[in-house]
């Protein structure tokens, strides 16, 4: 028998662009290797600010293949 341990983290995150604030919930999904992000309405007008937030906190832009070279040397 084999046994899967499966861990989903949620983090909701209450993030303020402007006079815009909202709460901005990540959720990721390991086996397609994606990272889910949902925007309270405050924050819908501020969308694309908001993703690229996002996208700077996970880091979202580094090269995978960089970091799997270096973690095995």
């Amino acid at each position: 028998m084999v046994w899967k341990r499966s861990l989903t983290i949620i983090m909701p995150v209450g993030l303020a662009v402007g006079e815009y604030r909202g709460v901005v919930t990540a959720i990721p999904d390991i086996a397609r290797h994606t990272l889910h992000i949902n925007l309270s309405a405050g924050l819908e007008p501020v969308a694309a600010e908001c993703l690229a937030k996002m996208s700077r906190l996970f880091d979202l832009q580094c090269n995978r293949r960089l970091l799997t070279v270096r973690w095995a040397s």
